[in-house]
């Protein structure tokens, strides 16, 4: 299902929506939005450096062609340092690192949820007439 849904953020609503729906302990409930909350900065810096142009100037320096219109515009080439890049990594690991402390925390919980009720888990019924 999730694989359907393109973006991070969504991807998170949709997981907070199964864990509540399953009843998980809200510890796990809000470690995940505390997650939403934190790879916010992040997801745009890595959005920003995998799908802006990006260049080598005679100088040998790398620029990153950076457009954006989050409530005001950014049209600019800017320089961008090794460094930052190194940065910018670095941010990406750290944000994959939480990603795996919570994964492992829901699947240890998976064994403990509640048992509920088919019905509820899944609320949408066929209805198929009667054979004539």
């Amino acid at each position: 299902m999730t694989s359907q849904i393109f973006t991070i953020d969504g991807r998170l609503r949709a997981l907070l929506a199964l864990l509540k729906v399953r009843q998980a302990d809200q510890t796990i409930v809000k470690k995940v939005n505390k997650f939403v909350e934190y790879i916010r900065g992040p997801s745009e810096i890595r959005n920003r450096t995998i799908h802006d142009p990006w260049g080598n100037q005679q100088d040998g320096s790398v620029t990153q062609f950076e457009i954006t219109a989050n409530k005001s515009l950014t049209f600019r080439i800017k320089k961008v340092e090794v460094s930052e890049l190194e940065s910018r990594r670095d941010q990406t690991y750290q944000c994959i690192q939480k990603y795996i402390e919570i994964k492992e925390a829901i699947e240890a919980a998976l064994p403990t949820l509640p048992k509920i009720p088919h019905s509820e888990l899944h609320p949408i019924r066929e209805v198929r007439p009667p054979p004539t």
